[in-house]
C-alpha cells in the first residue's frame, strides 16, 4: 500500500529523525500506525460533529429548543 504524503512533510527531516537500523518495513509500521491514528481522530470529529448537529451534544447548547 502506498501512502499519500502531505506536501508539507519533508521526508529528509523524518529520516534524520530514524535511528539507522530503521528498516523499509519498520518505516512502513510508522506510517501505517500514524494513518491509523489519524483515521481513528477524524471518525471521532466526524461523529461528535454529527451529533452536535441533531442535537445531542451541547456545543452551542442554546441554538436548541428552551
Amino acid at each position: 500500500r502506498r501512502f499519500m504524503l502531505s506536501p508539507d512533510v519533508d521526508l529528509e527531516d523524518v529520516a534524520a529523525q530514524c535511528p539507522p537500523q530503521l528498516t523499509g518495513a519498520d518505516l512502513y509500521a510508522l506510517c501505517a500506525d500514524a494513518w491509523m491514528g489519524a483515521l481513528k481522530r477524524r471518525i471521532c470529529e466526524v461523529e461528535v460533529e454529527g451529533m452536535q448537529q441533531r442535537g445531542v451534544l451541547g456545543a452551542g447548547s442554546s441554538s436548541g429548543s428552551g
